[in-house]
């Protein structure tokens, strides 16, 4: 019996980010749309004054009016209505990223992306002959650094507590599917400035994304084939099991 291949997983990896972003566009534009229809009304009147007036200068000024105002509503759109965000677009970037690369393991490798949970999500879960692993994608915009149990990136925190409390909830559903209970490895991939580039802290795995792969790689094999079907197959039905309806 052949293992599955799905390491591209059945559903995208980073949607649960994108929609939060939206979400959170939404929500910004509602509570700001006062501001947004003035600077809209700028921009249509300033249109309408470009092809009434008569003066040159005037009219350069009202058509750069015009393009301030729609580029300003075309960066507000794009950065979701504020900078705060911004970190929701990002982090689906890296979940892409992370899925990208995962895409180069072989055929005895297995991977699910975004398992809704009920909170949060699971980026990606990971079967493979070393064993199962619980990755947590993160891009950064600024220096990251590890220590001390906890990983930082300007303001941005993250204890690495969180990160081994989704792999002991992950291990609490395996058994569940399987009856017995396995290691699960969080491992952190981080795209961005990550000058330690690979360690371990506290049971934690914190890698560059461009070494993931030989990471994985350089992991002695743990499990048979047989398992890794089995807690593939379990990790895919967690997923079907938690997925949102319609």
């Amino acid at each position: 019996m052949t293992f599955v291949d799905r390491r591209r997983g059945s559903r995208r990896a980073g949607r649960s980010a994108r929609a939060q972003f939206r979400a959170r566009r939404r929500r910004v534009l509602r509570e700001n749309w006062r501001d947004w229809l003035v600077i809209a009304a700028v921009g249509a009147g300033s249109v309408v004054a470009v092809v009434l007036v008569e003066r040159d200068v005037v009219a350069f000024i009202f058509a750069g009016l015009a393009g301030s105002a729609v580029t300003l509503c075309l960066f507000g759109w794009l950065i979701g209505g504020h900078v705060d965000s911004l970190p929701w677009i990002w982090g689906s970037i890296g979940e892409r990223q992370t899925a990208e690369a995962l895409a180069g393991l072989d055929n005895s490798w297995a991977c699910e992306h975004d398992i809704p949970r009920q909170r949060g999500n699971w980026d990606h879960v990971l079967v493979g002959p070393p064993g199962v692993f619980l990755l947590d994608s993160k891009r950064l915009a600024r220096r990251v650094v590890v220590g001390g149990d906890m990983l930082a990136a300007g303001r941005l925190s993250y204890a690495g507590a969180g990160f081994r409390a989704g792999a002991a909830r992950l291990c609490d559903a395996l058994e569940a599917r399987v009856g017995r209970r396995p290691w699960v490895q969080p491992v952190v991939v981080i795209w961005g400035d990550f000058p330690q580039r690979r360690l371990e802290d506290n049971r934690v795995i914190y890698v560059h994304g461009s070494e993931l792969l030989a990471w994985l790689g350089s992991r002695p094999g743990r499990l048979s084939a047989e398992d890794c079907r089995e807690l593939g197959e379990a990790v895919r039905q967690i997923g079907e099991a938690d997925a949102p309806a319609g």
